[in-house]
């Protein structure tokens, strides 16, 4: 799901910006509750380009459709 980061010659990794945007992006989805199957296809049409922003922005609609859904019948 993450793109592979390089390492030091001690094995710790080194994260550049990109890696650590992506990073707090992933983690603020998460923490939103959008599923872990979901995380993986964006990041896999994200490595794709900028072809499938429609496709990625799509996704994450959905998500946020499915939680107000979700609240509302909660709220019932």
């Amino acid at each position: 799901m993450i793109p592979a980061v390089k390492r030091n010659k001690n094995g710790v990794r080194m994260f550049d910006e990109e890696e650590i945007r992506w990073l707090i992006f992933a983690r603020q989805v998460r923490n939103a509750s959008l599923p872990i199957e979901v995380l993986v296809n964006y990041s896999n049409l994200f490595q794709k380009g900028e072809q499938t922003i429609s496709e990625r922005n799509q996704l994450l609609a959905d998500h946020t459709n499915r939680t107000k859904n979700r609240t509302k019948f909660e709220e019932i």
